[in-house]
């Protein structure tokens, strides 16, 4: 429930959220800790007394707090969350209470289960699934302390956040492999697993950037991303089984972390196709019913999987509406945001009633050649300050700024695969338009997955790309002997190329030979003009 509220909050169905919240108070154990899952036999066994699944994750507690935190801020009900507060209290306290090695991290032993269920990798201090919930927790519990004037409350809170954010950070990097590992023993020895249990923390912006950039580059990976997903652990792993729920399978909701961590990260295109390859399990079976889990292997499910699971669907909402889009607002501040990645070709989107709270917004954008425009329709609800910052190609240069006829300022921030314009306006009760006058530049289109049910994994991988003066540097990977293609716009600014040619367009190269079916790392270096 509480992972499906982030994409339900998403699109604004906060009365849902609000039922849904208030109904899992319900089962709050006295000392605090709320429960993982509820058996819909449960009016006719004693589901809580004979069977050990009810309280047996530790994660929920510590999430209970930040669903929370996040329908607050999302729709403005202050109310809710202060009738809960002795709710909030008891389930904070007993995550505080797990941390028996007061390192300011909740320890998987007392806490319950984290990431896996079962295996090899349980037998762990703390993973990094539940080192991130709590730290975001523990965040949300200043915020909410803040915003409700518990003063007393909040200097214990903030001194555990900074506590937990610091731990996070020093206890999990690992500076010989250059990611944030899986988790640490007790001895606080790093268990040096790559998986995407990490990207739940950098979705949340715990970590530091060059690291979790680092990170990301590394899940972006063929050892863990597929062409339908991701996979739960590196295929590269001794505990790597394609079929295992827990040490292999792809699992769309993990997809959807991943997804939005590169989102947030400004990496579009590496999040686009893994984005697109949740998309397009609504495809599969029943249209818009996902399946919980699918093999490591092949694009293909396991006949135990359950055909229609929650926080599946819910995956191809988050990455969509907080990444690619990149909606987000406050609606206690009344602000929000439209910080779009889409892809250069994309001439024209259009949202409808995208909700802040009491308020609903629509928008239109539309890009040319030399002009992007943005109409801001206030459909209800009163004023509020919005924040647009497209990320557009890099080094595309910005000449001015409009809205609604007058010139307004703005800031450039200059990302690693993007360049990135922001503008601040208030939006009152009539529509508005934003004009920006710009330069197109030489861009890089990202790749869509093409892939079939039953399909093994072949396309091709983006890891990185990153501009050095007016050279393009981009990090692939291939099957070895295998061609593949990029589609760019304004190849006109190309000067040179190293590792491709340029065809009608697109960037073609042949992945160098290996083993039959090994993919391999290829870098392209593209020597622009001055623009």
């Amino acid at each position: 429930a509480y992972i499906n509220s982030l994409s339900l909050l998403s699109y604004g169905a906060y009365e849902s959220v609000k039922k849904i919240l208030a109904f899992t108070q319900k089962w709050q154990r006295d000392d605090g800790k709320m429960a993982h899952e509820l058996s819909q036999a449960e009016g006719y066994i004693d589901w809580w007394k004979d069977y050990p699944y009810g309280y047996i994750h530790g994660d929920t507690t510590p999430y209970y707090i930040a669903a929370m935190y996040d329908y607050m801020r999302l729709s403005g009900d202050t109310a809710f969350i202060e009738k809960s507060w002795p709710s909030l209290t008891k389930a904070y306290d007993w995550c505080l209470s797990t941390d028996k090695n007061r390192d300011g991290l909740m320890d998987n032993g007392p806490a319950g289960l984290g990431a896996l269920e079962y295996g090899a990798l349980t037998g762990i201090e703390t993973d990094i699934y539940l080192a991130s919930v709590w730290v975001r927790a523990a965040y949300a519990m200043d915020e909410i302390s803040r915003i409700l004037s518990k003063d007393s409350f909040r200097k214990k809170a903030s001194m555990n956040f900074e506590k937990a954010k610091q731990a996070f950070n020093d206890r999990f990097w690992d500076p010989e492999n250059h990611f944030y590992a899986y988790a640490f023993n007790d001895k606080g020895e790093k268990v040096k697993e790559i998986s995407p249990w990490n990207a739940v923390g950098l979705m949340w912006d715990l970590g530091e950037y060059e690291k979790s950039r680092l990170t990301l580059e590394r899940l972006s990976s063929s050892e863990l991303t597929t062409d339908w997903g991701i996979r739960s652990i590196s295929r590269n792993s001794e505990y790597f089984q394609p079929l295992n729920y827990n040490y292999g399978a792809v699992w769309p909701f993990l997809t959807s972390w991943v997804t939005t961590a590169l989102y947030k990260h400004h990496m579009p295109l590496n999040g686009y196709p893994l984005l697109l390859s949740t998309v397009n399990h609504t495809f599969d079976n029943a249209l818009g019913c996902v399946t919980e889990v699918f093999s490591g292997i092949r694009n293909v499910w396991p006949q135990e999987a359950v055909p229609q699971q929650g926080f599946s669907a819910a995956g191809a909402v988050l990455p969509l509406i907080r990444g690619l889009l990149g909606l987000e607002a406050d609606a206690l501040m009344r602000t929000f945001t439209f910080a779009p990645h889409f892809p250069g070709n994309w001439d024209q989107v259009e949202i409808k009633n995208y909700k802040a709270g009491d308020a609903a917004f629509s928008f239109s954008y539309k890009k040319e050649k030399n002009k992007i425009t943005l109409d801001v329709i206030p459909e209800k609800g009163e004023k509020h300050t919005m924040t647009f910052s497209p990320c557009l190609a890099k080094g595309t240069l910005i000449k001015h700024v409009m809205v609604n006829g007058k010139e307004t300022p703005f800031h450039i921030f200059d990302r690693r695969q993007v360049t990135q314009v922001e503008l601040e306006f208030t939006v009152h009760d009539e529509p508005l338009q934003a004009e920006l006058s710009i330069e197109p530049c030489f861009e890089v289109l990202p790749v869509t997955p093409e892939v079939k049910v039953g399909d093994m994994d072949s396309g091709m991988k983006i890891i990185s790309s990153h501009t050095e003066e007016q050279t393009v540097i981009l990090k692939v990977e291939g099957i070895s002997g295998k061609n593949y293609s990029l589609n760019t716009l304004h190849p006109e600014f190309i000067d040179k190329i190293k590792g491709a040619s340029l065809e009608s367009g697109q960037l073609r190269f042949k992945i160098p030979d290996g083993s039959p079916g090994e993919f391999i790392t290829h870098t392209i270096v593209i020597e622009l003009n001055k623009q």
